[in-house]
């Protein structure tokens, strides 16, 4: 391992330590999972669906969940209800997250892609999709997702 990968290593870990405080201490009142559904079908939706869901985690605990202001909505032409969630620390020697998770890379022809976010405004779920994954940064990626059935 190079020098500057073990120092990009650490500061994930410390980066992933302290994401995880808020959540500790139940400052975090969202949780939000990957949905990957499957239908049965020989096209997408016919058939039987079958969902696998896999929650998105900081240390254990939820990630920030942030929904757009105005202006950033009227900056970035957004619907309402448009969401940021993260930052979320990548993998590193003792956790993190893979981007993989929610990136669609392992997506079968045909699965769809789902993030599902439980809260005190949606206590059994709202589905939203992800219109863009920023994975440009070493110690943090993010999903930006707008609610099923909204428009960009």
């Amino acid at each position: 391992m190079s020098i500057s990968a073990s120092r990009r290593d650490r500061y994930r870990r410390i980066a992933n330590r302290v994401r995880a405080i808020p959540g500790k201490h139940g400052l975090r009142e969202h949780s939000v999972e990957v949905v990957i559904a499957t239908t049965s079908g020989a096209r997408t939706g016919d058939g039987t669906r079958s969902e696998n869901a896999h929650q998105i985690l900081e240390s254990g605990y939820p990630p920030k969940v942030r929904w757009l202001n105005n202006q950033d909505l009227a900056l970035g032409q957004l619907p309402i209800g448009t969401v940021d969630i993260g930052p979320i620390t990548p993998i590193h020697s003792s956790g993190g997250t893979a981007i993989a998770l929610a990136d669609g890379s392992t997506l079968a022809i045909g699965d769809v892609e789902i993030i599902r976010i439980f809260g005190p405004q949606h206590p059994n779920g709202a589905d939203y999709r992800k219109i863009s994954m920023q994975v440009d940064h070493a110690l943090h990626w993010m999903i930006r997702a707008i609610l099923v059935g909204s428009q960009v």
